[in-house]
């Protein structure tokens, strides 16, 4: 059996809107499950994040001699923090699984002192509140808040966690890069930093820079470029 897309959806993304991507591996002869994100899903345990969709990949692992096969397909730091909490499900729950490879699209997100936390990242991405913290005053204030709700609760950074998870433990999981060099939420650099943090952990890569695209509008942009870098990255590591 194909392995099973995990296509983990940008923060408060459309039904709609991801479903095109569901589209698209339909069309390349595979199954995929939608992970939808919400803002909140960075404030909840991780254990109450896509609990429900558990018994999904159960049911379809179920019928494999062998453990399933899994590509996640994640977009932005939303899809980052689905499937980080999705994987810990699957593990607790004991679900025979393994990771073929990652698909990253405009992300992750690097750790740092500048880094957004989720709710500003939330922020920005709904006109109303971006219209509330639109001052530069405001919106340092609340990053600085932010930044300390974080560490007097001792948690760490989801971001953090992302990288340490993705980059560093699974550095032989192989990993395909969709971003633009236009991207105004997720920064180049970021991108270039997990890029080159792959590397450095020895892990098989592959880059596809959309240029001029938007943040998370790769496949509405240009779908053939698209579909074919999919195409090309899953069937190398996961052939029929």
């Amino acid at each position: 059996m194909p392995p099973l897309i995990l296509v983990c959806g940008w923060t408060n993304a459309d039904a709609a809107q991801v479903d095109a991507y569901l589209e698209m591996y339909k069309k390349l002869g595979y199954h995929a499950l939608m992970l939808p994100s919400h803002g909140i899903d960075f404030f909840l345990p991780e254990r109450w994040v896509h609990g429900a969709a558990v018994d999904q990949v159960r049911r379809l692992a179920a019928g494999q001699a062998a453990s399933l096969g899994l590509i996640p397909h994640v977009m932005s730091n939303g899809g980052c923090r689905s499937w980080y909490c999705f994987e810990n499900q699957l593990l607790q729950a004991r679900v025979p699984f393994h990771v073929v490879s990652m698909v990253f699209d405009s992300c992750p997100s690097i750790p740092g002192a500048l880094s957004d936390d989720p709710i500003t990242t939330q922020v920005r991405q709904t006109p109303f509140l971006r219209h509330l913290v639109a001052q530069r005053f405001v919106w340092r204030w609340i990053l600085v808040f932010l930044h300390l709700l974080l560490w007097l609760t001792g948690r760490k950074h989801p971001f953090t966690l992302h990288y340490l998870r993705y980059l560093i433990r699974d550095a032989a999981t192989p990993k395909l890069f969709l971003y633009s060099s236009a991207d105004e939420l997720v920064s180049t650099s970021d991108i270039q930093g997990a890029i080159q943090t792959a590397q450095s952990m020895g892990s098989s890569i592959t880059c596809v820079d959309f240029e001029a695209c938007k943040h998370v509008s790769h496949l509405n942009s240009n779908p053939a470029l698209y579909a074919s870098s999919i195409q090309a990255f899953v069937t190398t590591h996961a052939p029929r």
